[in-house]
């Protein structure tokens, strides 16, 4: 019984700590994918901003190329004063909006003035007919201004009273409608004095518009002056490229744009170099299952960088590792979908791009192989046999076994340039009538 618990207890320990040990590969191998998504995500960004350089690079006035820092540079200007252009613009039309109410309220305004005028002339004249012939101050200022014979009604109230108590309420009503006609007349003179300000402020808006307007076309007079419609408008579509909006992205990426070309070619292989080696680990993760730590995939990742870079080096020296290698030569343009097909196959296939970089360093240096390396085109042995030839003694001056000698001889090894030489040479034959560069069928 004891035996039976002890060994229970040492399983589900096991258990345990199987499923604590898959636990931390599924969240290892979780972030591993979502780091190589990143990368991926990153690549994009700077393989954008590669494109996005070379495009704007390729503008031309009048047969010079158009410098992306100095377009740049314009572009400062030119966005500073379109902004203040559209804000002006903005303020002009907010100002029209305004002065359409604001001149529907002093018309208002305007025609209550005039309406409390009659009224009010209307009841004088009629306390005129009424009062004049009895009340001589009142007589007085028939026809002057409303506020001396409203003074005078006032000073004569009291007399009026006692003459006339009937037009007591008349009195009230045309000091009233005084009242009245003193609002309306200083609503009417606030409501014209602000749609003359208003006026004002749009006369002096539209000034502004047109002095920024030609400050804005003399922004392209720094690329050319006079510089025809056609060309404005190319430039005017890059600098809205550049600076559209004025979005986070857009900034991230215009800074990366105006990078030194080279720099940001070498950042473009290195990063796509990375993104090779992730996408490497990712592929044996998921089809294979073969997870890895994370410590080992920040050396895998760093492993494809530098193989990228390498082979871009050896590649722009002119050292024919890949099919084209003149698309990267010289001081012609560089296309950046080729380098970064070649950084990401030299991330994936780390191996064996140092392989072949090792291949070219040793033929450079001479300490390579002189040509490629081939195969015996039959069994080399019966030859060996029938001159009496010692394949020992061959295999000895090979440098080789007898077993790899032999491997060799029946063509299922392949032999480096130097041992060719030196097999014609024993046998007496010319090395094209020996040797094949068609690999055997089980290669």
């Amino acid at each position: 019984m004891a035996d039976t618990a002890i060994a229970a207890s040492l399983g589900a320990d096991a258990s345990r700590r199987h499923a604590a040990r898959s636990w931390k590969t599924w969240l290892v191998s979780a972030a591993l994918v979502i780091a190589t998504l990143l990368l991926a995500a990153s690549c994009i960004f700077i393989l954008s901003t590669v494109l996005a350089q070379t495009r704007l690079s390729s503008i031309t006035i009048d047969g010079v190329s158009l410098s992306v820092r100095k377009l740049f540079s314009i572009g400062d200007q030119w966005k500073t004063t379109r902004d203040q252009i559209q804000t002006e613009l903005q303020l002009r039309n907010t100002a029209r909006n305004q002065r359409i109410d604001l001149n529907v309220r002093a018309t208002n305004a305007k025609n209550d003035l005039a309406a409390k005028r009659s009224y009010l002339d209307e009841l004088l004249q009629t306390l005129h007919r009424r009062v004049d012939a009895t009340e001589p101050p009142i007589a007085a200022v028939n026809g002057k201004g409303y506020p001396d014979q409203i003074g005078a009604i006032q000073e004569s109230q009291p007399q009026l009273h006692k003459d006339h108590p009937e037009l007591d309420q008349f009195v009230v009503d045309v000091v009233n409608a005084y009242r009245d006609y003193g609002a309306a007349e200083r609503a009417s003179a606030s409501a014209a004095a602000q749609l003359q300000a208003l006026d004002e402020q749009l006369k002096d808006l539209s000034e502004r518009i047109d002095n920024d307007t030609k400050s804005l076309n003399s922004v392209f007079d720094l690329i050319k002056p006079g510089i025809d419609a056609g060309s404005r408008e190319k430039v005017e579509n890059a600098l809205y490229e550049l600076f559209f909006k004025g979005q986070w992205l857009t900034q991230a990426s215009a800074a990366f744009i105006t990078m030194d070309l080279d720099n940001l070619t070498l950042l473009l292989v290195i990063m796509m170099g990375v993104l090779g080696s992730a996408l490497q680990i990712t592929h044996a993760f998921v089809l294979r299952n073969q997870a890895i730590t994370i410590s080992g995939y920040l050396l895998r990742i760093s492993l494809g960088a530098i193989t990228a870079l390498v082979m871009f080096i050896v590649a722009k020296a002119g050292v024919p590792v890949v099919t084209d290698a003149s698309r990267l030569g010289g001081d012609a343009p560089i296309n950046p979908h080729f380098v970064a097909f070649l950084a990401i196959i030299s991330g994936l296939l780390s191996e064996s791009a140092l392989a072949n970089v090792q291949q070219q360093g040793e033929k450079l240096l001479g300490q390579g192989s002189a040509g490629p390396d081939r195969w015996a085109r039959r069994d080399l042995t019966p030859e060996l046999d029938a001159q009496g030839l010692s394949s020992a003694a061959l295999a000895e001056h090979l440098g080789v076994g007898e077993t790899a000698a032999a491997a060799m001889f029946k063509g299922k090894e392949k032999i480096d340039p130097a041992a060719q030489k030196l097999i014609a040479i024993y046998l007496r034959a010319d090395m094209r009538d020996l040797f094949t560069d068609i690999p055997p069928p089980d290669k």
